[in-house]
């Protein structure tokens, strides 16, 4: 399995990219410019049913915008720190998993 992970914090993204991959998961970190790119390009067969893991940091229902508007039907899962029904219902109203 490959697993798209956006985390800026560096303490948690290496802990996170560290426990994904113990757990044989190919999981490759991206940065703020995957987002500005061509995300259509998630839409080719062979990027087809990767994840992506989103932290939810400021943003993030943009992100989770952007890449529903590009046609991707990948998997979007969104890591939260804190529990909120609000803000959770907004992010799966988004397209998130």
């Amino acid at each position: 399995m490959q697993i798209y992970v956006h985390e800026p914090r560096e303490d948690r993204r290496t802990g996170l990219l560290t426990e994904l991959r113990a757990g044989k998961i190919l999981a490759r970190p991206i940065e703020d410019g995957f987002f500005d790119c061509d995300l259509s390009l998630l839409n080719r067969p062979d990027s087809l049913g990767h994840a992506i893991l989103l932290a939810a940091v400021s943003g993030v229902t943009d992100r989770i915008t952007a890449l529903r508007m590009a046609g991707c039907g990948n998997p979007v899962i969104v890591l939260r720190d804190f529990r909120n029904a609000a803000e959770t219902a907004e992010l799966l109203d988004r397209g998130a998993d």
